[in-house]
């Protein structure tokens, strides 16, 4: 797997993928095995304990390119950023290379 990256689009959607192929003649990128961040109803329970309600769901899964990699255009995203190492772990484990990295720890 490559850079697995959370991407935000300007129309709010958030997609989490390999960050493929950019170019620049076309204003392009690629993003293989997306797929959106979804929120889910929590308990009352839950919200007091402060969990996220997050879910993946394949972003067009039924299509050729998911696994080589969906082409979207650069103007409509808003930000790429590094997705925190419990929603790495969580994509790796169902649609990535399954290894998962120890949570809780620091870089330096």
């Amino acid at each position: 797997m490559g850079d697995i990256r959370l991407i935000v689009f300007n129309n709010g959607l958030q997609i989490i993928g390999e960050v493929g192929e950019k170019d620049a003649a076309t204003g392009t990128v690629s993003i293989k095995a997306a797929v959106q961040l979804v929120s889910v109803p929590m308990t009352p329970a839950d919200q007091k304990e402060g969990k996220a309600g997050m879910a993946f769901a394949p972003f067009l899964r039924y299509t050729e390119e998911w696994e080589t990699g969906i082409t979207v255009f650069s103007r409509d995203i808003l930000t790429v950023n590094t997705p925190v190492r419990e929603l790495l772990n969580a994509y790796n484990a169902q649609f990535g290379s399954g290894l998962v990295l120890p949570t809780g720890l620091r870089s330096v």
